[in-house]
């Protein structure tokens, strides 16, 4: 709640209407990125995102660039990652001429340590990693699952 994402937990029990979703689809333009209806042209802001999901689309952004991530925080990403989420998923076996160490959270991971969430945890501290793994997982598996 304090990150400002309570209410994305209510897309959990968000019903899909399948056929209004086939006609959407149908109606896209992917050169325009507009849905062609009988009545004309439209498209889907963030405003209308902002309106309907109930998040804000003010203030700081979330993202950033990990290439120079030590220079500018003086902490390597993972050691960031395992603060913030009490733990640092498997390391990527990388195939190749690229061995550099790859930086990406799968949905899996997430979900895996949502379920390892001991029963009995009240130390505020391990409330909060499991709160964070959980915001992830609903950006990355319901708000944003084209990325």
């Amino acid at each position: 709640m304090k990150a400002g994402f309570g209410d994305a937990v209510l897309l959990r029990d968000f019903v899909f209407d399948n056929s209004i979703i086939i006609a959407f689809v149908e109606r896209w333009r992917l050169e325009t990125h507009t849905f062609h209806m009988p009545w004309g042209e439209c498209t889907i802001t963030l405003q209308d995102v902002a309106y309907h999901l109930g998040l804000r689309a003010d203030g700081n952004p979330v993202g950033g660039c990990f290439r120079d991530f030590q220079t500018w925080y003086h902490t390597g990403a993972w050691g960031l990652v395992e603060r913030l989420l009490g733990s640092r998923p498997p390391a990527v076996v990388q195939q190749g001429a690229q061995r550099t160490e790859a930086f990406s959270l799968k949905l899996t991971w997430l979900r895996d340590r949502l379920r390892q969430m001991p029963p009995d945890a009240s130390n505020p501290n391990t409330l909060r990693q499991y709160a964070r793994c959980y915001i992830m997982l609903m950006i990355g598996g319901y708000l944003l699952t084209d990325k």
